[in-house]
């Protein structure tokens, strides 16, 4: 079975962007009620280290294909390497 990394990342990441958007909300609406809102912007700061995690995440994998992908294209069309026998 194979595992699609870069659809888990990028999935990551949009519901980490829903996250981030609704606390920022949470954050206002608070404090338009001129309620405390410290403990909010610590748990969005949270979030914000997270979602630069995932971001760091999808980038490795993206470099990672690119280089597995050029690996590949560069090995096309080229002739297999003899291999020497054991008794020579």
């Amino acid at each position: 079975m194979t595992v699609d990394y870069l659809a888990i990342a990028e999935h990551r990441l949009e519901k980490s962007r829903r996250v981030l958007e609704r606390q920022r909300e949470l954050i206002a609406t608070r404090r338009a009620a001129g309620q405390p809102t410290a403990h909010s912007e610590n748990v969005l700061a949270t979030f914000e280290r997270t979602h630069a995690t995932f971001e760091r995440g999808l980038q490795w994998i993206v470099k990672v294909q690119e280089t597995i992908d050029s690996w590949v294209t560069d090995q096309q069309g080229r002739l297999p390497v003899p291999r020497r026998l054991s008794s020579e």
